[in-house]
């Protein structure tokens, strides 16, 4: 059983298991503040 996993250097398995998930969360994450930052703060009127 020669599998891609067995024969794979460590950088071909941390790549898509570590580098790709950390760069969409940190993406995703800049994506959510900058959506927070242009939204217009609620008056607490409005809230209830």
């Amino acid at each position: 059983m020669n599998s891609i996993f067995l024969r794979a250097k460590h950088w071909q398995i941390f790549v898509p298991m570590i580098a790709i998930p950390f760069v969409v969360m940190t993406v995703f994450s800049i994506a959510v503040v900058f959506v927070m930052i242009q939204k217009e703060p609620k008056k607490p009127e409005d809230v209830i």
